[in-house]
């Protein structure tokens, strides 16, 4: 008999949107699963959107905290709930293509011994109909735990869409990244656990003017938050049972993701003392980084004694914005003319979007040439 896959869906005030990932789920080829969602105390017409799916599927199950209890901890809170063999994690803005599971478990018969299973993702510019086909530069095979395959991992991680776990897992990385980073948490899973890579995309990552990265992603949370979780997550990484030259590396990169989002709110933050004339009474570390530069200039020379020189760092920090900005873009593609971008949105039914699925993996497959 086939394993039981346990799709774990958080959501948030998107009914409209957590209904097509239900519906993505409910699509696959892989039949042997079912959908949890865990409502983070919405107040909307979720539990109505969801009571509806159920009565179309026995698979979907919902589960409603009496208080938001933030995203991360919602998130956790469905891992911990997982009593299947395997499980993934779907977010309510996101969706998966057809033959993810199938092509996972497949996998996973062949290499029983890997901790996860890896398929590459596409994320969706839905505003601007742009494609961006992710992780390319990995081949399909088994990747042992090194120093080489964590780096690569923090370079280019898979969204955790894309990615099927062993609930095993769960005891060597724990639920999840404190801050709910998943370059992170796919880093620290690539250095406990072999894993497999298919030569197939498994589902979809969205932008759209809600989306957690349209609106900022991590570095809109508080310091306080984010201090709280690189310290978690420090913690977390020295108990785990690593050689001492992983650990070490594991830990710089985590630290080094941290004091890049550190940076970045500290130059935020001073442009907006120097704009309002108050000082931040939260410290934030700097070290000798491009942005960190920026931050010592600002604080060395304040705006109002040096006019002249505050526009030319703001210039440089203009510069450094829109030098991440064309990194970002690169890779992206137009939307194919043939596949109706309109069925993403919320308006179509469950059997239209169901069928737009089975054309975008078509599509998808084509531009990345598997």
């Amino acid at each position: 008999m086939d394993e039981l896959i346990t799709t774990v869906v958080p959501t948030y005030r998107r009914p409209q949107l957590l209904r097509r990932a239900v519906v993505s789920a409910l699509s696959q080829s892989y039949g042997q699963l079912k959908v949890c969602v865990f409502d983070n105390a919405s107040g909307d017409e979720t539990e109505e959107v969801v009571a509806s799916l159920i009565r179309q599927d026995a698979r979907v199950s919902y589960i409603k905290n009496e208080r938001n209890v933030g995203a991360v901890a919602n998130m956790m809170r469905g891992a911990a709930s997982v009593s299947t063999g395997f499980y993934s994690f779907l977010n309510d803005d996101d969706f998966l293509l057809p033959n993810f599971y199938q092509n996972a478990m497949n996998g996973i018969r062949k290499s029983p011994r890997v901790g996860f299973v890896c398929a590459k993702t596409v994320t969706v510019d839905i505003p601007n109909r742009k494609l961006q086909l992710r992780n390319s530069e990995w081949q399909p095979r088994i990747y042992e735990p090194s120093i080489s395959t964590m780096s690569k991992m923090y370079r280019s991680h898979f969204t955790q869409t894309g990615v099927l776990f062993r609930q095993e897992m769960r005891q060597l990385i724990g639920l999840y990244e404190k801050s709910g980073n998943d370059i992170l948490y796919m880093t620290m899973a690539a250095a406990t656990a072999s894993f497999l890579v298919l030569d197939s995309c498994g589902g979809a990552f969205t932008i759209h003017p809600q989306s957690y990265t349209s609106t900022g992603g991590i570095s809109q949370e508080r310091l306080v938050y984010l201090y709280e979780a690189l310290i978690s997550t420090l913690s977390s990484v020295i108990k785990m049972n690593l050689a001492d030259d992983m650990k070490v590396h594991l830990l710089s990169l985590i630290s080094n993701y941290y004091y890049g989002m550190f940076e970045l709110k500290r130059l935020a933050e001073l442009k907006a003392e120097n704009d309002s004339g108050s000082a931040s009474s939260e410290p934030l570390p700097s070290r000798v980084t491009f942005a960190g530069v920026l931050c010592k200039l600002h604080e060395r020379f304040p705006r109002k004694r040096h006019a002249l020189l505050a526009k030319a760092l703001d210039w440089l920090t203009t510069r450094s914005r829109r030098a991440a900005i064309q990194t970002n873009l690169a890779g992206w593609s137009n939307f194919p003319n043939d596949a109706h971008i309109e069925m993403i949105t919320v308006g179509s039914s469950n059997l239209e979007f169901a069928q737009f699925l089975q054309q975008f993996e078509q599509q998808v497959s084509k531009l990345s040439g598997a």
